[in-house]
């Protein structure tokens, strides 16, 4: 006996629950799962109440002023932003509102991310200021810049050299997480929406086997994904897929810029050192400390125990004032000021 085939309606509503059933399941897998946890960049605010300003070369920068923030630990904190991009490294700013061309001291600039600026720390409690304190006989600039990789790095230092008043001596703070932001991972510039007030991510790419910059307003989360979480997955397969050409090259683009950053300096007359410091695995932090001895790059490697103990970090994992205290005593200041008869010497103590 032949048995009667299910009415179509049947079929397609025993799919159609099955699709649901399965959607259900899937959200509440990934929900267990905490999935997604996304970070959302800041670029997209960059008002006129804003600690930042967009830069049409940078993408943002410091905007200068004195402003109030709660560190990740809830406290509040106070910090000063000068010309430039710069923090204060100093109660008063030297030479006025920029660095004088004939100031007699030696200048020593630091650049990089979060890290360098200070973020979650008071002025006098960044380690560019302790620097500034102990070696008053130099003039210290801290441009970190929260968010900053290699790449927005050498922009920076370029926009530095082309000024009058160019360092002896820059000091770069290497986090391992740059190798993404050089790139423009996926993961770092998602964004709720775009910037109105004309913020960007710059990047760089290989291009005939040299660096090219490129930018991008950012990718905009699917309103969608914010629902559904198996949107979000469909979302972060397809931005993946469509970063691959250029994340893949992550160390080559990041090697690439270091030795830019580098030649920049030298054809300056001035010194340029790396400091290998947060977020690289053992075999990464080797393969750069050969990369760099290779390149003849000056470099300090803070491959410290300090590094990984607690009591060293807030809560999101910036240094606290007591790592950024040991920070400035590891890059010492005194080793990394170029000696040439440009500029005045410093002798060691």
């Amino acid at each position: 006996m032949t048995r009667a085939a299910p009415k179509p309606a049947v079929v397609w509503t025993a799919r159609a629950v099955t699709a649901v059933v399965s959607l259900a399941l899937a959200e509440g897998v990934l929900w267990i799962g905490g999935y997604p946890s996304w970070g959302r960049q800041q670029v997209s605010s960059l008002g006129a109440t804003s600690e930042y300003q967009p830069d049409p070369e940078l993408g943002w920068t410091n905007r200068a002023g004195a402003f109030e923030m709660s560190a990740p630990d809830g406290s509040q904190f106070r910090y000063t932003n000068w010309s430039a991009g710069r923090r204060a490294t100093a109660l008063e700013i030297p030479a006025a509102k920029d660095p004088a061309v004939s100031d007699a001291r030696a200048r020593l600039a630091f650049i990089g991310d979060s890290y360098v600026y200070g973020y979650g720390l008071g002025d006098a409690e960044t380690f560019a200021w302790r620097v500034q304190q102990r070696h008053p006989e130099l003039e210290v600039s801290n441009y970190g810049t929260p968010g900053y990789g290699t790449y927005q790095s050498f922009l920076m230092m370029q926009r530095v050299f082309s000024g009058a008043a160019v360092p002896a001596s820059v000091v770069y703070l290497f986090n391992g997480f740059h190798e993404l932001r050089n790139t423009a991972d996926p993961s770092w510039i998602r964004i709720p929406k775009k910037s109105a007030d004309g913020g960007f991510f710059p990047f760089a790419v290989l291009a005939g086997g040299s660096i090219a910059g490129r930018r991008t307003d950012g990718d905009v989360i699917w309103s969608i994904s914010d629902h559904l979480r198996t949107a979000a997955m469909v979302e972060e397969y397809y931005e993946r897929a469509e970063a691959w050409t250029r994340v893949r090259n992550k160390r080559a683009v990041t090697q690439a810029i270091l030795v830019k950053m580098n030649q920049l300096a030298r054809s300056a007359g001035a010194k340029f050192t790396v400091v290998l410091f947060d977020d690289f695995q053992r075999p990464d932090r080797e393969a750069y400390d050969i990369f760099l001895s290779s390149a003849g790059i000056a470099f300090i490697d803070c491959d410290h125990a300090e590094l990984n103990q607690k009591g060293y970090r807030q809560p999101d994992g910036h240094p606290n004032a007591k790592l950024s205290e040991l920070i400035s005593r590891w890059v010492d200041p005194v080793s990394t000021v170029a000696r040439n008869s440009a500029r005045p010497q410093i002798s060691s103590p």
